[in-house]
């Protein structure tokens, strides 16, 4: 009997484009209770990994740089609120994850696509 044996192209879960793609098989098509995300998008100068223009929230995932302060800084003063996540929330705790970024965009008052507020 041969044995067969897989070789794997899977990407490390520490890539940074892995962890990217992870978080956007979360947020993508409004499955986040149809809280609409946008991906790579440009605001300014600056660039935001996941968007929500309805919440007025950006999602990255990955550490934060010293050159991180300067554009939150910059994007806050937008009116935006940054939420950052770790590689190993992304990957070990996703439901959590998406908790968290419901309950802010509902504490911004984020309503929903039903003409409620997210909140009731």
């Amino acid at each position: 009997m041969q044995m067969a044996f897989r070789t794997s192209t899977a990407r490390p879960p520490r890539d940074p484009e892995y962890i990217e793609a992870q978080m956007w098989r979360l947020l993508r098509e409004r499955r986040l209770s149809a809280l609409k995300f946008r991906r790579r998008v440009h605001l300014g100068a600056h660039a935001a990994a996941f968007v929500s223009q309805s919440a007025k929230l950006i999602v990255e995932c990955g550490l934060r740089a010293p050159s991180d302060l300067d554009r939150d800084a910059w994007l806050s003063g937008q009116g935006f609120q940054v939420l950052r996540f770790e590689p190993s929330e992304v990957t070990g705790a996703p439901a959590r994850v998406l908790t968290d970024i419901l309950a802010a965009a509902r504490t911004r008052g984020w309503a929903t696509a039903f003409g409620r507020s997210a909140a009731s």
